[in-house]
């Protein structure tokens, strides 16, 4: 079985509310990353209409093929727009690990660098959990 490596949930709903709590943090913290107002605008439009949509489907009496269609073009735009988001802004500065977690997003691996003992360490603990190596 393989491991599902995109950041981004699967279902419908988990992307809205992780939108909407992109949006919460933004207000919240005074845009910490120094977000452009128009971005921030793209996102909350892009939820909404997602949004919108969703709820058009899941109701017997308006879903049609049509309304389908525009339900998953309507997430397209707000993948694309929480896709661009990320990969533009939340990586310049770098974010922290309580930032990743506000998020909703996996914080990256450790990467060592040549003379960081943090790698030395992180490999103690690794190795000191595994009975087998005694």
């Amino acid at each position: 079985m393989s491991q599902r490596t995109d950041w981004l949930p699967s279902s419908r709903t988990a992307q809205l509310s992780m939108a909407k709590n992109w949006e919460n943090l933004l207000a919240a913290r005074g845009n910490p990353w120094n977000i452009p107002a128009q971005a921030a605008t793209e996102l909350t439009n892009a939820r909404k209409a997602a949004e919108t949509a969703l709820a058009v489907t899941q109701n017997e009496a308006t879903r049609t093929p049509a309304a389908i269609a525009h339900c998953r073009t309507a997430f397209e735009a707000l993948t694309a727009v929480m896709r661009d988001l990320k990969r533009r802004y939340f990586f310049i500065p770098p974010l922290q690990d309580p930032d990743f977690i506000d998020l909703g997003l996996k914080a990256p691996r450790y990467k060592p660098r040549k003379g960081d003992l943090g790698f030395f360490y992180s490999f103690l603990e690794r190795t000191e959990k595994r009975e087998d190596l005694i």
